[in-house]
């Protein structure tokens, strides 16, 4: 019975300085599961050596002599050879035809195009009928053993070798240690082989340690979606090795509901410490595009579902999707986690850190230790080529070492479980750990790292168009509509509590369908068919409740003769209102009435309105005079003007020809509609021609005057590409006096679909004059420069020429493109899309554009009401903010501890502030009330610091921010 005298792996390398690890997929795959299969304890075993390898492109191969011929009878020569040769397929292309004559010639057996490890070992064992007789009393799990001791002395090899360009290993003892370790093991002595194993193991581990004396972490993470909660799940939670699975709070309220076995056998993995819950979502939204509020939203809603399901608390914080934010690290710190991920696992871009662990700072300045290094895929057998190379440049770089594997459960690849069985005998390319044990011992580097909003390149608009959704664009629009009329009844309830028009019990109610309904509301970003009707109803519900909350006895006068007007925002404003009045006369333009005017229909209002306060308004009582200056006229032939600017229609297109301030003939800005038709490329995707923009043609432009307070051009017509006809639209331009933001609604309708491209797609072009202009865009509610042509600007565009500022309110259009240094197009409509109308404003100089971002999505709350007034106009306020860079974006009254709920008592008010100029500064908040106490509070609700009551004034507190700060403050009134 003849051996296998050599084992032997065909590599097009020539050496193993030049190994091959850049391989990815099948290639991958089949390189290790050839390198890997020639370690089978019976093929070595029968051959009394390690295997070795021959390079592809060399004819010449040095064979051992033939062993002993077996008894006569047993299978000779010419059928099984004296050697062993595999050729992965990376080597077949390289191969030299001379090397694979002499191959044959001597008999070898010769094993090609097989890709799994098991097919390769089968056809090896049959292939010798000496070996096949040495699987007999093999221990199968051993076997997988000295597959894994294969893949380690691969990779310890590769490490010293391509980083060191040396080994110090001993090849001849090792062999030997091999091969008797196989001999125990074929002959069925499971005990001793497995100690002989040991060994082999810790050969190399010394190895190693003379090169890299650090341990690396190796980290599994079992990623999760509703598809996947099942059987998979399952089997994955009963492996033995630490295991990090990521949930959503959505996610796991499903695995409690519709698998509580798997969500047993998670909780009990959590208490025995073999299993780390991560995550801490309620659900995966597309973060960079949504409100910060909303994201930590997210956040406390998905910890306290999964929390109250398994009893702890995510501490480590990572997202499959897409979705990190420079605001990120901020939150996570405030909430308590102690580290973080810093990947996502879809498309779209992101930085990376220059280490494996990083302090992950955020643009408010708090940080969060994270990993940050790109995860990588278990499934892919390329991530298991060159690991020993990638765990030792980790080590010479930062003295540190950690790897990330996920996967979807039971999705993994051979060279895994390799890894798993390698780390069972020690820590040769390291030990797998829980992430909340890695950040509890990890190196903290000190120093942190920023990234500006700018470096995460998302892929939500390409996405959206592969999955043909109907809402790519409108269901921003309709999320930043709704977020901003929550965020309003958050701050209205505060203002009916001071009017002590709701209990407790009411108060709590309210809340808990604000909170729900939030939650909805986020979560139909996800959804593309959302009950958008539901939701309506209940905003309107709640609105009414507020309204009876705010103004409980409305009066019992049948004649409308006061209207209150309730600003929920933190800031001043001013307002547009109408009102229908039997008694009309000239109107009183007092103070907070900025102008106002009338006629038989009813009348017209524009008000500033207090902060965080109310207005009353007058509408019975008769002026002595009309108060409205003549000049300027509203509107003129195709021009519209106010105070503040000029506004010019041009008559071919129907679009904004000019925008200028009086005083100077310098045009802002130019606005007009098109389609971009892209150019067409060959097949190797060079291009043929250039893409185009459609012409914008006015069939008929009329100046429609409202009154003399507000004036409008409505243009309808065509967009022509050449002399073709691809869209018809109507653009409706309104000017109001007092006002300083050009309001803009659009109905556009292409008479053919669009490509799915985001190279095609409507849009509304702004052009201006310099070159040497600025653009800035929201990121949250904070101010990035915008230094890449796509970009995202769900709330404003800031053009930032010389002194002057046009500021385009995106009213959560989120996508944008810069095509040149003086213009940008805004989408409306790509891909699927099946909104036609579109609402945005563009203001001049404006301020602070955050704050006229929040103005435009944010309707007044209006209670008409009877014999209010009493003759005179007023107003109030209920909380005051000195700085205008500093906004309110949560509310929520504080009630005493009481017997029952309904006769709880007002004590105090929570409210999260964001600095959104980029400017640090000292903050005065007024209050209604003396103050018995205030605190700055994380998220979580635990005091960070004590905030002092001014001595001279009980009403007021004081305390210092940050530049983009996001904070909570609690204060309490006094008895």
């Amino acid at each position: 019975m003849q051996k296998y005298s050599k084992l032997l792996i065909v590599l097009p390398c020539h050496s193993l300085e030049d190994f091959p690890i850049h391989h990815r997929g099948d290639e991958a795959a089949n390189l290790l599961a050839n390198w890997t299969a020639l370690w089978h304890p019976a093929l070595i075993a029968s051959c009394e050596h390690i295997p070795g390898w021959q390079k592809a492109d060399s004819p010449d191969v040095v064979l051992d002599d033939p062993v002993e011929q077996g008894e006569p009878g047993t299978a000779d020569s010419s059928t099984t050879g004296i050697c062993l040769a595999l050729i992965p397929t990376i080597a077949a292309s390289v191969l030299n035809p001379e090397l694979l004559h002499n191959l044959e010639n001597h008999n070898a057996v010769i094993i090609s195009d097989h890709l799994s490890r098991d097919q390769i070992v089968r056809f090896a064992i049959d292939a010798n009928e000496f070996a096949k007789t040495l699987t007999a009393k093999l221990d199968a799990e051993l076997a997988q053993d000295f597959h894994a001791l294969g893949y380690a002395f691969l990779q310890i090899q590769i490490m010293t070798r391509q980083l060191r360009y040396s080994s110090n290993l001993d090849e001849a003892y090792f062999s030997e240690a091999v091969v008797a370790a196989a001999k125990l093991v074929t002959s069925g002595d499971t005990v001793l082989g497995r100690e002989a194993l040991v060994r082999c193991f810790d050969l190399l581990l010394e190895e190693k340690n003379g090169y890299y004396p650090v341990e690396p972490e190796l980290i599994d993470v079992v990623l999760t979606a509703a598809t996947t909660l099942g059987g998979s799940l399952h089997r994955q939670l009963e492996e033995s090795h630490p295991l990090n699975v990521c949930l959503t709070g959505t996610d796991g309220e499903r695995l409690v509901t519709e698998r509580p076995e798997t969500a047993a056998q998670l909780k009990q993995g959590i208490q025995e410490g073999r299993v780390t819950l991560i995550g801490g979502l309620e659900t995966e939204l597309p973060d960079s595009l949504i409100a910060t509020e909303s994201t930590l939203h997210q956040l406390l809603v998905g910890r306290e579902k999964l929390t109250r399901h398994f009893g702890v608390e995510p501490l480590v914080y990572m997202r499959r999707r897409f979705g990190l934010t420079s605001a990120t690290p901020g939150l996570l710190n405030q909430l308590g986690f102690v580290g973080a991920i810093h990947a996502t696992l879809d498309d779209g871009k992101f930085p990376t850190g220059s280490s494996c662990n990083i302090r992950w700072t955020g643009d408010d300045n708090r940080s969060i230790l994270a990993i940050g290094d790109l995860p990588l895929s278990a499934a892919d057998a390329g991530s298991f080529v060159g690991l020993g190379v990638r765990l030792g440049e980790a080590i010479d770089s930062a003295h540190i070492a950690a790897a990330v594997f996920v996967h979807w459960p039971g999705e993994t690849c051979e060279s895994f479980h390799d890894l798993v069985r390698i780390s069972n005998y020690g820590p040769l390319l390291g030990s797998f750990v829980g992430l909340n044990d890695y950040f509890d011992s990890v190196y903290d580097p000190g120093y942190g790292e920023s990234f500006s909003a700018d470096e995460y390149k998302s892929p939500f608009l390409s996405q959206a168009i592969r999955q043909d959704s109907p809402h790519p664009i409108s269901r921003f629009t309709t999320y930043w509509e709704r977020f901003y009329q929550l965020g309003a009844f958050r701050a209205l309830l505060s203002q009916a509590c001071a009017r002590s028009g709701l209990n407790g019990l009411s108060v709590a109610e309210i809340e808990n369908k604000l909170g729900e309904l939030q939650s909805e509301i986020e979560s139909a970003l996800n959804v593309e068919r959302s009950n958008s009707t539901d939701i309506d109803s209940r905003i309107d519900s709640i609105r009414a409740s507020l309204s009876l909350g705010l103004d409980p006895d409305p009066g019992s006068g049948t004649e409308l003769n006061s209207v209150e007007l309730f600003n929920s925002t933190s800031f001043t404003r001013r307002v547009e209102f109408k009102a229908i009045s039997r008694k009309v006369g000239t109107l009183k333009q007092d103070p907070p009435v900025v102008v106002c005017d009338s006629d038989q229909s009813g009348s017209q209002w524009v008000v500033e309105l207090a902060p965080m306060g109310s207005t009353i308004i007058d509408l019975a009582t008769p002026g002595s005079k009309d108060v409205l200056k003549p000049d300027p006229k509203i509107g003129e032939d195709l021009t519209l003007r106010n105070e503040f600017f000029e506004l010019a229609v041009d008559r071919n297109t129907g679009g904004i020809r000019a925008i200028q301030l009086y005083g100077s003939r310098v045009n802002l800005v130019s606005q007009q509609l098109a389609i971009r038709i892209p150019g067409q490329s060959d097949s190797r995707n060079q291009p043929l021609s250039k893409a185009r923009y459609t012409r914008m043609v006015a069939d008929d432009v009329k100046l429609m005057m409202e009154s003399r307070l507000v004036g409008k051009v409505n243009c309808r017509g065509k967009l022509l590409d050449s002399d073709k006809v691809v869209a018809d639209f109507e653009q409706t331009i309104r000017v109001t006096r007092g006002k300083r933001v050009v309001e803009l609604e659009v109905e556009i309708n292409p008479r053919e679909p669009l490509a799915k491209s985001v190279n095609h797609y409507v849009c509304s072009r702004l052009a201006w004059k310099s070159e040497a202009s600025r653009i800035v865009a929201n990121a949250g509610e904070t101010r990035q420069e915008i230094n890449s042509d796509w970009f995202h600007a769900t709330n404003f565009v800031d053009i930032i020429q010389d002194d002057n500022r046009l500021t385009m309110l995106t009213g959560g259009l989120p996508f944008h493109r810069r095509t040149s240094r003086r213009m940008i197009d805004s989408l409306l409509i790509v891909g699927n899309e099946q909104q036609r109308r579109f609402r945005f404003g563009l203001g001049v100089n404006v301020p602070y554009a955050m704050a006229a971002a929040v103005d435009w999505l944010t309707p007044p709350l209006q209670i008409n009401a009877a014999n209010k007034a009493n003759g005179k106009n007023s107003a109030s306020w209920l909380f005051h903010f000195d700085c205008r860079n500093i906004l309110a974006t949560w509310w929520r009254p504080i009630f005493d501890r009481a017997a029952t709920v309904d006769s709880a008592r007002w004590s105090g008010v929570q409210v999260r502030l964001r600095e959104t100029e980029g400017r640090a500064g000292k903050l005065c908040i007024r209050c209604p009330s003396p103050i018995a106490s205030g605190e700055l509070v994380n998220f979580t609700g635990e005091q960070v610091q004590s905030l002092a009551v001014a001595e001279d004034d009980p009403t007021r507190i004081t305390l210092d921010f940050g530049r983009f700060d996001y904070f909570q403050i609690s204060i309490r009134w006094k008895k």
